[in-house]
């Protein structure tokens, strides 16, 4: 396989206006919208003005800079370019100006032969359009098993293409062997110079706050490491994920102000900060999900794509209809012990009594708010089934507003959009239990509907899969905090991950010391060779718990704040948070 790295010299300045607007005639535009954008192209000028003296000049190419619709006039211009009728297996794709050639053969001279011929192709649309590609830094990668390859073999126009060993695309280093160490190389250098240069604001006991850092790390470091990892994640090697885990840590450290002699284990849990390589499974169960729309067998509600909404010119609903409707609907949601059904009803007068009504049972963990829609969406189906008109009255205010928005895509909000966009259908809201006999009886054929035995409707919302994929990633890490041999202190203060996140722990320079049992304690001291003994002046071994619970010197401590040995230590800081903290910072400072 050849990857072709294309570079465009001066891409965007050099679109010419003539060539877009002839585009734009071949797309048929309207003729409206093609004089408007014909206006916004002609007679463009740019001036400079020094020491009195302006010089003018007529622009006739160029993207406009921070028009919105200059990356469609763009991907206008080179839609030629991606529509070409390649060879089989042949791929060309472009981000803006970042295009890229890719072509692959299991014969490697087949492979280099085809690249020359497409590049060659390249080579006349760019005549054809004023673009220039610039070989000098155009570069090339051959992924092949074969070693001696002639890397002079591949030209584009007069000048041959040099081939790389690791090109960055996009943000993302490629390596001719198809691994991960160069990016995970990059990223690391990335957020190992910022980590040094966020050292400079603040000190071991002062300066910015753990939730401060904490958001930073979250927002801003914990990104550029894990950028497009739904790509790498699952290939990266063990060597790889060692390397991140050893950069988080210095950012976790940080954090809590700790020591670096204590554990990846405990420290990560005093910050409740998820160990990257579980948060890349996290991250890469999401891509999975928005990808495909299932995990564990369940199946999501997706987003429809942008490319299928309806056309913004569209008339979906009519406000304040005036028009004799052939049927007056009514529809209803509702949950009651966990289940959810939701209802219609059809009136062809709202006086006399129901000519049709329907109920359905939805999945329990499906959301009222799709009890709603689902409702509409089945209402609106059957109305456009009998080919008439009618109003559908709901009172659920957030569903009506979404059906409003033209860029909702929710799936069923899609689908009402489409049954109602070629009929006479309007949609209202009405207030709910306001004893309208149409809403009222929906309502009661929406509660029947939950102790129905048989489930229409099985998607169940985004967020729902998205909080078990976070469920199930904190137990893996639970699962590790219990086999692991390191921070046995810590643990008695969070046997597990949940009783961390239970807490409300804001862990600083003396915090840590005490939990993690790394810090001014001779035990500790000893063990790193700064003490001459480990004990305590009361003959005792000195270490956090001793000093916390055991040590006469600060019965006087204890017994002031009413601290006995019975002290339930996994309730420390969910409970009893103010009492604690204050009596470690009093027995660090008399200590």
């Amino acid at each position: 396989m050849i990857l072709v790295f294309l570079d465009l010299s001066n891409a965007f300045p050099s679109a010419r206006f003539d060539l877009i607007l002839e585009k734009l005639r071949f797309f048929d535009l309207p003729t409206n919208l093609y004089h408007i954008f014909r206006d916004f192209l002609s007679n463009r000028s740019a001036s400079l003005n020094i020491s009195g003296t302006n010089v003018k000049k007529l622009i006739t190419g160029g993207c406009p800079q921070g028009a919105k619709s200059s990356p469609m006039l763009w991907n206008i211009l080179i839609n030629d370019l991606l529509c070409m009728n390649l060879p089989p297996n042949c791929y060309l794709q472009a981000f803006a100006d970042d295009i890229v050639l890719m072509v692959q053969h299991h014969d490697i001279d087949c492979c280099i032969n085809r690249t020359n011929i497409i590049l060659k192709w390249i080579l006349n649309f760019g005549n054809r359009t004023s673009l220039k590609f610039n070989a000098q830094k155009t570069k090339a990668m051959i992924i092949s098993s074969k070693r001696n390859i002639d890397q002079q073999q591949i030209v584009l126009g007069d000048d041959h293409v040099d081939v790389v060993d690791v090109f960055k695309y996009l943000g993302v280093s490629i390596h001719k062997k198809l691994n991960w160490t160069t990016h995970i190389e990059s990223v690391s250098k990335k957020a190992l110079f910022l980590y040094h240069q966020l050292r400079k604001c603040y000190g071991s006991t002062w300066g910015l706050s753990f939730d401060v850092l904490k958001h930073i790390y979250i927002m801003a470091i914990e990104p550029i490491m894990l950028f497009a990892c739904s790509i790498w994640g699952d290939k990266a090697n063990k060597k790889c994920i060692t390397k991140l885990r050893s950069v988080q840590r210095n950012f976790v450290l940080s954090m809590i102000r700790g020591y670096k002699t204590i554990s990846f284990d405990a420290a990560f849990v005093i910050a409740d900060i998820l160990p990257i390589d579980l948060r890349i499974q996290y991250l890469n169960h999401i891509y999975t999900l928005r990808t495909n729309g299932v995990f564990l067998g369940l199946r999501c509600q997706l987003k429809v794509p942008i490319s299928s909404l309806h056309h913004p010119a569209s008339t979906i609903l009519r406000a304040n209809c005036n028009d004799n409707h052939d049927f007056i609907i009514f529809t209803d949601g509702s949950k009651i012990n966990g289940h959810l059904g939701s209802s219609f009803v059809v009136y062809k007068n709202i006086d006399e009594e129901p000519i049709f009504q329907a109920k359905f049972r939805l999945a329990n963990y499906c959301t009222v708010y799709q009890a709603e829609q689902f409702a509409i969406e089945r209402a609106a189906f059957w109305i456009k089934d009998k080919q008439s008109t009618a109003i559908i009255y709901t009172d659920s205010l957030s569903t009506v507003n979404a059906i409003n928005n033209r860029w909702n895509t929710d799936y069923l909000i899609h689908q009402i959009r489409t049954w109602i966009k070629d009929n006479h259908i309007c949609i209202e809201w009405i207030r709910g239990h306001q004893q309208n006999i149409g809403n009222e009886l929906a309502d009661k054929l929406a509660k029947e509907a939950t102790t129905m035995n048989n489930i229409t409707f099985f998607f169940c919302p985004f967020n729902y899969l998205k909080k078990i994929i976070r469920w199930i990633t904190t137990i893996k890490w639970n699962r590790l905090w219990l086999s692991s041999n390191n921070g046995r202190v810590t643990r008695l203060f969070f046997p597990t991950i949940f009783h961390r996140r239970n807490s409300n722990l804001s862990p600083d320079y003396v915090i840590t010391q005490f939990i993690s049992n790394h810090g001014d304690f001779r035990s500790y001291l000893y063990r790193i060779n700064r003490a001459n003994d480990p004990y305590c002046n009361c003959g005792a071994l000195e270490d956090s718990i001793h000093l916390m619970f055991h040590c006469q010197n600060f019965s006087f401590l204890r017994i002031l704040i009413n601290f006995g040995n019975n002290f339930n230590l996994s309730n420390f800081f969910k409970n009893n948070y103010e009492i604690f903290i204050n009596f470690l910072y009093l027995l660090f400072l008399f200590k």
